[in-house]
């Protein structure tokens, strides 16, 4: 009888040790298997981030080539049109209509100049190459003043540094679009911006009182 509860014992302690084993393998795997697909994971949102940035920076230099020749090319073209016609406009009847349309064409073309300035400003404006990122927030926090009435407010709480051309870009871009949002969707009367350092981080804010959403 002790024999044979022996061996029953014997054979229930053998079937647990072989589930305990495969319990204990199968976890493992589990484990790795986890651990393999999240590295995996981790490798295409790696990817997909420098595509990104790849992406966002071949979008940035063809911005920058459109505004620069709309600005060099178009603008000269134009400034050279207006003085034309101020050449004509002085060395024709001074009669009639001539006049008349003379200044119609000089107010076009200072129309469709500042247009052209406009557009290639929101493209890329020069002065965030040349200038910076603080100079480039402040004109274009003024611009957005004049053009939309609200009352748009600069403040760098703090000098900052140089930045890279990326940086310098990103943080532009994202205020720029966040002043768009303002003046399309929250029928706000004032809006302030401000950039500081914090703790050796880059901070941007751009507060209005208008009217949030859930």
């Amino acid at each position: 009888m002790s024999s044979e509860t022996d061996i029953i014992l014997f054979a229930v302690f053998s079937v647990t040790i072989v589930i305990i084993g495969l319990f204990s393998f199968f976890v493992i795997m589990m484990i790795r298997s986890h651990r393999k697909i999240e590295i995996a994971q981790q490798e295409r949102i790696r990817q997909m981030q420098l595509f990104s940035e790849k992406l966002q920076a071949v979008r940035e230099e063809e911005q920058k080539r459109i505004a620069r020749e709309l600005h060099d090319e178009l603008g000269g073209a134009l400034t050279g049109m207006k003085y034309s016609i101020h050449w004509l406009a002085n060395h024709s009847s001074k009669r009639g209509e001539v006049p008349k349309r003379y200044a119609a064409l000089k107010e076009l073309i200072d129309a469709t100049t500042k247009s052209i300035q406009r557009i290639s400003a929101d493209l890329r404006p020069k002065i965030l190459d040349t200038l910076g990122l603080t100079a480039a927030v402040e004109w274009h926090v003024d611009e957005f003043k004049k053009r939309t009435g609200i009352d748009a407010q600069f403040h760098e709480l703090t000098k900052l540094p140089s930045f890279d051309e990326a940086v310098t870009t990103g943080v532009y871009r994202i205020i720029q679009e966040a002043l768009t949002n303002v003046a399309r969707h929250a029928q706000a009367a004032s809006v302030q911006v401000t950039i500081q350092i914090q703790n050796g981080s880059l901070h941007a804010e751009v507060a209005d009182n208008g009217k949030g959403f859930d």
